[in-house]
């Protein structure tokens, strides 16, 4: 490492001893001082103020892991807790054990991420195992196989889609017939309402003002029996005796337009 590099408050590991050390200062002569050092076994040692203790410049040092800088962080909270009064020991002890849990927490996911990755070896080399004998040739056929399967699988499905078309095409073309049959009758239906709206009452026994005389100059009297044949009447009262129901009007009108349309298409 370069002596710019290095601040205090830094975690450094010293390659030659194998020494972990907590940077206090960096001397004049470019010696690092350090507040405490580690080698991460029997011996932890802290140093007070002014930090004398170090010998090496900053070359010798490389950065320290992430496993060695928490390390050194638990020693020094450790260090500290046993240093403070009663009183505020609760407190750092809390901080502790919550750096504590933290890291178990990680650790306990990085187990799970391994297991992970040894199960998904272990399937891989296991599927190697099972295919490593087999005939190549065989192994093809094995696949073309089961792309045929699939085709005839899906030809199938096509048929089955083909039946359901023409299914639905049939039961389409019943619906547009029971429709149009209903349009016809809807047609029907009000034709025969606007005949009889504009239909007219006329009393029985007076002259009938539509049809032409009988023989002889007689004018046709309104039920009589050659009324009653007519075509243009709907309904006689319901003892005969006082009017019926003629459509003579809307009949003539229909059929003037009619020959109004048979003349305009000639």
């Amino acid at each position: 490492m370069k002596t710019e590099e290095i601040k205090p408050g830094d975690i450094l590991y010293e390659k030659e001893r194998k020494l972990l050390v907590k940077v206090a200062r960096v001397d004049e002569d470019g010696v690092v001082k350090c507040s405490a050092y580690t080698d991460m076994g029997r011996i932890f040692k802290t140093v007070p103020p002014p930090y004398r203790i170090g010998t090496h410049t900053a070359d010798a040092y490389i950065p320290a892991t992430d496993v060695q800088r928490k390390y050194m962080e638990r020693k020094l909270a450790v260090c500290e807790y046993v240093n403070l009064p009663k009183n505020n020991r609760m407190e750092t002890l809390a901080y502790i054990i919550s750096d504590l849990k933290a890291e178990n927490v990680e650790l306990e996911q990085r187990v799970h991420q391994l297991e992970d990755d040894y199960n998904d070896v272990v399937r891989q080399l296991n599927g190697k195992e099972t295919h490593k004998d087999e005939d190549p040739a065989r192994l093809l056929l094995g696949n073309m196989q089961k792309m045929r399967d699939h085709c005839d699988k899906l030809e199938k499905d096509n048929e089955q889609l083909k039946r359901q078309c023409v299914q639905l095409q049939t039961e389409r073309n019943e619906a547009k017939t029971h429709a149009d049959e209903c349009e016809l009758q809807k047609e029907e239906l009000f034709k025969h309402i606007a005949r009889f709206e504009t239909s007219e009452f006329l009393k029985i026994g007076d002259d009938c003002p539509h049809r032409d005389l009988l023989p002889g100059g007689t004018p046709v009297k309104v039920g009589h029996v050659k009324c009653n044949c007519c075509r243009h009447l709907i309904k006689v009262d319901v003892f005969g005796r006082k009017c019926v129901l003629c459509a003579w009007c809307y009949d003539n009108t229909k059929a003037e337009e009619a020959q109004e349309c048979k003349s305009a298409d000639d």
